[in-house]
């Protein structure tokens, strides 16, 4: 366990920056459907990229701003989706092209507990959100697990769901202890799970869960990551990359 002054530091040098700059950090996984009495169904294979800017409250506290967008990606063709075969009613459902969310924020403050956080996003009511951390020789990770009820985008979104999504950061201590880097190099996974299925899947009345499972990587905002991706999304909302540059 990390001293709790120390776990404030590397939370945000790792998650965000200790300065007042913007980080970016690339989602890449894929969105299966778990339909009860089915096989788990792949569905897309899904690209965003995340910003965050943590804001100084005080000297033990800050606010992380966050903003997103994402789009889905055809598995077979390896180009945006424009629909998708259902393959338990056979019939080919259009999509959902892309998402966008964001104006959220997490609030950091150390205490005497450890670390206290907070997660403000609209359209979204927040049950919790709780991390925990293990340090092991030069490693320091980061595991963040949040639980909300929330709308989708697209067709059905006023419907509401419950949801878990759960951050891991891995990072090194060298590089959160190194005086000369405003933030940490960092790289983990991620997992997004909500307790129905997305209304434009066309599964009607079936039971069942919409998953997202894949890999995080923290960059620079000006680092490309993917760059198909990169473009296509950059044509998708202009508005986002404005902010980049």
């Amino acid at each position: 366990m990390m001293p709790n002054n120390d776990l404030y530091s590397a939370y945000r040098k790792i998650v965000a920056s200790v300065a007042d700059e913007m980080v970016a950090c690339w989602y890449l996984g894929t969105l299966n459907a778990a339909v009860d009495g089915y096989p788990e169904i792949p569905i897309f294979r899904v690209a965003t990229i995340m910003t965050y800017r943590a804001e100084t409250l005080s000297p033990a506290s800050c606010r992380i701003h966050w903003d997103e967008v994402g789009e889905f990606i055809d598995h077979t063709t390896g180009l945006p989706a424009e629909s998708w075969l259902n393959p338990i009613t056979g019939r080919r459902q259009p999509c959902v092209k892309g998402f966008r969310e964001g104006d959220a924020y997490y609030t950091v403050e150390s205490n005497a507990e450890g670390l206290a956080l907070s997660l403000h996003q609209p359209g979204a009511k927040i049950d919790s959100v709780k991390m925990d951390q293990k340090v092991e020789g030069d490693r320091i990770w980061i595991n963040q697990t949040e639980r909300k009820t929330r709308s989708l985008h697209g067709p059905g979104a006023q419907q509401a769901f419950t949801a878990t999504t759960v951050l891991s950061l891995w990072s090194s201590r060298a590089d959160v202890a190194d005086a000369s880097k405003t933030w940490a190099p960092a790289s983990g996974s991620y997992s997004f799970t909500l307790n129905g299925l997305m209304p434009w899947m066309g599964f009607g009345d079936r039971k069942g869960k919409t998953m997202v499972r894949g890999v995080k990587h923290k960059s620079r905002t000006t680092e490309h990551v993917d760059p198909a991706a990169w473009d296509r999304l950059e044509k998708m909302y202009p508005e986002f990359f404005a902010t980049l540059k």
